[in-house]
């Protein structure tokens, strides 16, 4: 007879808090991980299109040459450009060939060829990369706090890779500003000024750190020397725990070695931490003022050209406006942190940095045709002005030099342009996601506390954002009168 089937065991799992962490944090990995690689597809090679089509001026020497400059020159006629600047450029440069200048349009092989267009690729990216995780976290946040009831399920609200991805991106951009003054090319007076801005910088910052109260400018030093060595010590703790405990033997073993008889030993000093993070404001410094007087050169370009190349070169009415904004935002950015009201609202500071970080991002198209056209207007004041006034022999050979080294600098310019837009939405992006409390085990940024990250964040955010605002606030002052250097 047939026997009775053997009642089958039924395999049971408990899920524990740890198991139902790792789940939850695993599946709010895995939406951001998608977006970031659409972003990534959608981004990678195309940041060219930010300068691409935009003008630059040649002295044509040799057939090649002419003949690029008939065919651009054919091309736009064809097009019917309705535009006044080819007009108006023929205007100025109807004498005789020999002694004309042309403008081109700038195409995706013209950029790629330049030193440092990886650099400038790279700041685009991340700049881009980061501002989208950050905001379809707060997003994703906001919609979970508003539709999950209070079942008791594990929620993890953050973006698991963003911070990661703002420390990234907040590294290249200080290596890509820094790689910027120690190139060959970089004249030795830029350097040795970059490195006395960089010692003062360091100064004024170690002063502000010791001696401004946290009443007047509060980025929670004190709670950070009290958490940091702690928080530390005793991730190493339950990360080597866990290791002995999966050796056969070793259970009951105790890491004995990390423990620490004095609690006070664990306090890491507010001069320490201001010495530290002085350093990186000291560096940052430096490397941000050689930029930001080339800014202040190309915003005066666009903005306030000569009366002569009013109708060529001044920028469009919505380029200026983005322009004004993302040269006026800074100063105002960097004051509103004194605010007490705005302390009390946990995303005002990050939203303040990205929003200058993303109109400093904006602008930099403008600012790099601002640049290019400093060859047209040296050109003309050589050959107009009071130089050598219509002395073709001597004004030509400078005029072509400007013009060859305005086009072959074309990509290092424009990393100088987008690094301090990529430093401060990356900064402020990191401060965004750690201005909670509370770290994870498993993450690569969870063992040092939230506030840890808010200090560094804050301060070297607002640092930043202050000196680039200072520095170009300056540059275009001494620029408007006159004051050699800081004109085209």
């Amino acid at each position: 007879r047939h026997a009775s089937p053997t009642p089958r065991r039924a395999l049971v799992m408990k899920s524990s808090p740890e198991t139902d962490a790792k789940a939850a944090a695993l599946f709010a990995l895995l939406p951001f991980a998608a977006l970031t690689v659409v972003v990534t597809v959608a981004t990678v090679g195309k940041t060219s299109r930010l300068l691409t089509g935009l003008t630059y001026f040649v002295l044509p020497n040799s057939e090649a040459e002419k003949a690029r400059a008939r065919l651009a020159k054919a091309t736009a006629a064809r097009r019917k450009d309705k535009r006044r600047k080819p007009t108006a450029l023929e205007s100025i440069a109807k004498s005789d060939e020999n002694d004309a200048i042309a403008s081109l349009r700038l195409t995706k092989a013209d950029l790629l060829l330049r030193p440092f267009w990886k650099h400038f690729d790279h700041l685009v990216f991340f700049t881009i990369l980061v501002t989208v995780n950050w905001l379809a976290a707060e997003a994703r946040a906001q919609y979970l706090v508003r539709t999950t009831n209070n079942s008791g399920t594990v929620i993890v609200l953050e973006n698991p890779l963003l911070p990661l991805m703002c420390l990234f991106g907040t590294g290249s951009a200080a290596r890509a500003l820094v790689l910027m003054e120690l190139d060959k090319g970089t004249p030795a007076v830029e350097k040795t000024i970059s490195g006395v801005v960089a010692v003062l910088g360091f100064l004024v910052s170690f002063l502000i750190l010791s001696l401004v109260p946290s009443n007047v400018l509060d980025f929670e030093i004190d709670r950070t020397s009290v958490e940091f060595a702690p928080a530390v010590i005793g991730f190493i703790k339950r990360k080597a725990g866990k290791a002995l405990g999966r050796v056969p033997g070793l259970m009951d073993i105790e890491v004995q070695t990390l423990d620490v008889s004095a609690k006070g030993s664990l306090v890491v000093s507010k001069l320490q931490i201001a010495l530290g993070l002085s350093v990186f404001a000291g560096i940052l410094c430096g490397a941000l003022f050689p930029p930001a007087v080339r800014a202040s050169r190309s915003y005066l370009a666009v903005t306030a050209p000569p009366r002569w190349s009013s109708k060529i070169v001044r920028a469009s009415f919505p380029n200026r406006i983005i322009a004004h904004v993302a040269f006026a935002s800074p100063s105002l950015a960097c004051a509103a942190f004194f605010s007490p009201e705005l302390r009390e609202v946990s995303c005002a500071r990050p939203v303040l940095l990205l929003a200058v970080g993303l109109f400093t991002l904006l602008s930099v198209p403008t600012l790099v045709q601002g640049h290019l056209n400093g060859a047209l207007i040296t050109w003309y004041e050589l050959k107009n002005g009071e130089l050598a006034r219509g002395d073709g022999a001597n004004t030509r050979p400078a005029a072509r030099s400007k013009a060859d080294v305005t086009i072959h600098v074309v990509a290092k310019v424009a990393v100088q342009a987008a690094s301090p837009a990529c430093l401060l939405v990356c900064l402020a992006c990191l401060l965004g996601s750690k201005r909670v409390d509370g770290f994870d085990d498993d993450s690569l940024t969870g063992m040092i506390p939230a506030v840890c990250w808010r200090t560094v964040a804050g301060y070297l955010g607002w640092w930043s954002c202050g000196v680039w605002g200072l520095f170009i606030t300056a540059g275009v002052v001494l620029g408007r009168t006159g004051v050699p250097g800081f004109t085209q």
